[in-house]
């Protein structure tokens, strides 16, 4: 992929689109190899982004993350072209099939991106205190002033 797009850089929208219609759980590496290939610019990488949400919705979000890792500097204009596409306005990014926008829906509830690892509970429960224990005085040594 990285060589076709080397060899006609006109043609990246077109080679992203096919390969994450093939093989979307692939998306972010295809995102990320496409802005690389391409030597992008910021909106050559929205364009990107927005040829593989076209090929599968379901990949729109760690598509849009992987664009933005891959060039930070994209970040607002990536972040406005996720804002303009919101699936749950009701629009939808391409002529998929009603269940296909469903399931990208279910997934983004069930999954979300911007979800925090320390919101889960531990897989684990929490460990009791450790025991107190308590030392018995005998005998104080005046010398001294404590106990032995």
């Amino acid at each position: 992929m990285e060589q076709r797009i080397k060899l006609d850089v006109s043609r990246v929208l077109e080679v992203v689109e096919s390969e994450v219609g093939a093989n979307p759980t692939c998306a972010c590496e295809i995102v990320k190899m496409a802005i690389k290939a391409s030597d992008a610019d910021v909106s050559l990488v929205v364009a990107i982004v927005q040829a593989s949400i076209t090929a599968a919705p379901e990949s729109m979000r760690i598509a849009s993350q992987c664009a933005i890792a891959a060039m930070p500097e994209s970040v607002a204009e990536v972040q406005a072209l996720l804002a303009k596409i919101d699936p749950n306005s009701g629009e939808t990014c391409s002529s998929k099939s009603a269940k296909s926008i469903k399931d990208a829906k279910v997934a983004s509830i069930v999954a979300p991106a911007s979800s925090n690892p320390l919101d889960i509970p531990p897989p684990f429960p929490p460990l009791p205190p450790p025991p107190i224990y308590i030392h018995k005085v005998t005998e104080v040594d005046p010398c001294v002033g404590y106990s032995y």
